[in-house]
């Protein structure tokens, strides 16, 4: 099964906002909720982008929650949100921690 045409360039990205580790996030994203990420995903439909990821963290270690930050949002109800919001854009989860949540809550 073939998602992206062939031949032709395409191109996605990791969403701000979602994420806040401190390894890549800029500054304004501290202050930025979920209009700014809304913002962000709608623009990328409309400006053609092929796919918007997200990333799961289940659990900081202690020892590298000053580096990695500690907001991460849930993928699955992101995801979910930002399908109903976009018009053609593909969403996807770079990691999606399923062993670690309960299965009812994510099969929900």
């Amino acid at each position: 099964m073939r998602v992206l045409p062939r031949g032709r360039l395409s191109y996605g990205m990791q969403l701000p906002v979602q994420s806040q580790s401190t390894l890549y996030a800029e500054p304004w994203e501290a202050g930025a909720g979920q209009a700014e990420l809304l913002a962000v995903a709608r623009a990328a439909d409309r400006l053609g982008f092929a796919y918007l990821a997200v990333c799961d963290h289940v659990a900081i270690p202690r020892r590298l929650a000053d580096a990695m930050g500690t907001v991460w949002y849930d993928p699955v109800a992101t995801l979910g949100w930002l399908a109903a919001a976009t018009e053609r854009v593909r969403l996807l989860s770079h990691v999606a921690v399923a062993a670690l949540r309960h299965p009812l809550l994510t099969a929900k």
